[in-house]
């Protein structure tokens, strides 16, 4: 690959370490206990890894033996910009070792996972390398972090992957965001590789404005489901944008969520009933934000929509199903302190948690 020179943009400004917090939660989702209404935190504890840059973790997978990696970016360790950066820990949290990836330009890891051989998938942006600008970047690694292949892809502006799934065929999905093949602005970016990185095919969607995925899904049909945001299409400011395309990453259709102000997805889950969950925030005024749950059938249609939070900024970044079909949702707050957890039923609120174990 060929190096190109050093890109201007820090994408996050604050100093930050990695910090892993590790819970142990009596829900049903760990146990496969049924009749569990409410979560309890029994422990947690935290670390923290990283050197005297700004360091920050956006992945974690856990490993076959317990343990866990975590991949991020950092500023430490003589980094010329930024550097990906994978932790592995033990199931104490302890460091193992740590690897560093990329060049003399800005490197970054958005989102990871574990693959069918039991190696690790990354994807993020670089500009280190590739044709110019930022451009998607593809890495596996074997269990030990050893790179096993790179790959990037992109054109002649910023292209950056957000969201990536190891699918049926065992090749990997990847959703994002290109201004290289955008009509206009930014566009969604949906790339399908083959098990060794090959690219199969493309496809963008948006319009005339700025459009983002932050997760992509695998669908029970073999096609995908693309959640993120567009300030194209919807009601007003930026929507939640979700859109179902064939196993050729064709759209079968497409649709949007949202009020007058700003609405953003960040997570989607594929549900027992078919359908799939959806987490983000939505903006109830221009000074609160709100975790916003959505639920939608198979073919886009909602069925329920629900709106969790206090006085402050309430975001969700992740959810998932549990055994027992309810939903649990981490993310962030500032009406109570710092929060951990919610669950929730079909469209009513259970309980959270905060980082300190209270009840909000």
């Amino acid at each position: 690959m060929q190096n190109k020179k050093k890109g201007e943009e820090i994408f996050m400004h604050k100093k930050l370490s990695v910090i892993l917090l590790l819970l142990i939660i009596s829900i049903s989702f760990f146990f496969g206990c049924n009749n569990v209404t409410s979560p309890s935190l029994i422990s947690y504890r935290f670390k923290t890894y990283g050197g005297t840059g700004h360091d920050s973790a956006r992945a974690v997978v856990e490993t076959s033996d317990g343990g866990f990696l975590i991949f991020g970016f950092t500023e430490s360790y003589e980094a010329v910009g930024s550097d990906i950066y994978v932790v592995k820990v033990d199931d104490g949290g302890y460091e193992v070792w740590h690897k560093i990836y990329g060049d003399t330009g800005f490197d970054a890891c958005y989102n990871a996972c574990a693959t069918s051989d039991n190696c690790y998938i990354l994807t993020g942006y670089t500009d280190s390398y590739g044709a110019g600008g930022k451009d998607l970047y593809l890495i596996k690694l074997d269990i030990n972090g050893n790179k096993l292949w790179e790959k990037v892809y992109g054109g002649s502006n910023n292209d950056s992957g957000y969201s990536i799934r190891q699918v049926s065929d065992s090749g990997y999905i990847i959703a994002g965001e290109t201004e290289s093949f955008s009509s206009n602005l930014k566009d969604v970016y949906l790339i399908k590789v083959d098990a060794a990185g090959n690219l199969q095919w493309f496809n963008t969607f948006g319009g005339s404005d700025n459009d983002y995925a932050y997760s992509v899904e695998e669908t029970y049909d073999s096609g995908f489901l693309v959640v993120g945001s567009t300030k194209s299409y919807g009601s007003g400011g930026y929507d939640i944008y979700v859109i179902k395309t064939d196993s050729n990453g064709n759209e079968k259709w497409s649709q949007t969520f949202g009020g007058i102000y700003n609405d953003y997805a960040y997570s989607s889950y594929k549900t027992s009933d078919n359908g799939f969950i959806i987490a983000g925030v939505r903006e109830t005024d221009l000074s609160n934000k709100d975790i916003y749950l959505i639920k939608i059938d198979s073919n886009g249609n909602k069925e329920w929509e629900n709106v969790f939070g206090g006085y402050g900024y309430d975001e969700a970044f992740s959810v998932i199903e549990t055994m027992d079909h309810n939903y649990i949702i981490t993310g962030y707050t500032t009406s109570y302190g710092n929060c951990l957890l919610y669950t929730s039923d079909a469209a009513d609120e259970l309980d959270g948690v905060d980082l300190g174990g209270r009840r909000i």
